[in-house]
């Protein structure tokens, strides 16, 4: 049975994302680390309640900081760890209102269902999850199974990818998505922990803006990425910022052959 102070504390914070007082600001980087970075000059940045920062949500401890406001939060709690009815509203919600707390609460609810490559369960918060309005974004095979070769939760080229990239670079709850234009998009988490010193007694974003600007680049230059961009900051208690990365997949690089699609069937139908 759920305490009232339990309920208070859902009532207050699961159905908005609240915003702190400071704003992400590019003074002192170099000219490359602005022109990737630029979109997100002067925004607000949002409180995380995620796996780094217990606060607010599961104890007593007072370390966040007091927040300015608070704003309706697109998947709201809906009881037993249910944000969104439909995967369409999981899309909905990344394009339109892109937060870094959304990630965490579609992680909450889909992880190790049907949404997840075959089951997969061995490492939760970067096992990759999918979600999709437009089936035609992986080109079909030849061999009559072409149902599995589009669908991203049979396509093992695009999953084993997506986890390296996720453990390569240390990202965490990986969405891919199909954005109705034959693209694959990837949003991830990183994490980025400010040093204990000067840095974390003036809320300095400056080194943790320059790492992050340096995974964009990163991302770009790869072969099967064509753009890469920050969409949200947010921060916890600890002063551990959080960037909600997105990425482009290029499909034609993805696209399996009809023995490999075969291969992948019978290894989860054996008999």
């Amino acid at each position: 049975m759920k305490t009232f102070k339990t309920y208070i504390k859902e009532s207050n914070n699961s159905n908005e994302i609240s915003l702190t007082d400071s704003f992400v600001t590019l003074e002192g980087l170099n000219e490359d680390e602005i022109s990737r970075l630029n979109n997100i000059d002067g925004m607000q940045i949002s409180e995380y309640y995620g796996d780094d920062c217990c606060c607010g949500t599961c104890c007593d401890i007072k370390t966040c900081e007091p927040v300015a406001k608070t704003i309706p939060a697109p998947g709201e709690y809906k009881g037993e760890d249910v944000y969104f009815y439909s995967q369409s509203e999981v899309i909905g919600c990344l394009r339109i209102s892109p937060k870094c707390d959304i990630l965490r609460r579609i992680n909450a609810q889909y992880s190790g269902n049907i949404h997840t490559l075959y089951g997969e369960t061995a490492l939760k918060n970067i096992e990759p999850l999918y979600f999709q309005g437009d089936y035609a974004y992986i080109e079909k095979g030849n061999s009559g199974n072409e149902t599995y070769n589009i669908v991203p939760q049979w396509n093992k080229k695009l999953y084993e990818y997506v986890k390296k990239i996720t453990t390569d670079n240390k990202l965490k709850y990986p969405v891919v998505v199909n954005n109705g234009n034959k693209e694959i998009q990837v949003y991830a988490l990183k994490s980025i922990l400010t040093n204990y010193d000067d840095e974390i007694k003036k809320k300095s974003i400056k080194k943790s803006l320059e790492e992050t600007a340096k995974l964009l680049g990163k991302l770009e230059n790869d072969e099967n990425i064509s753009y890469a961009q920050v969409l949200d900051v947010a921060i916890n208690g600890t002063f551990s910022y959080q960037y909600l990365i997105t990425f482009i997949i290029q499909p034609e690089n993805f696209v399996m052959t009809d023995e490999e699609i075969t291969k992948v069937i019978k290894e989860q139908n054996p008999q």
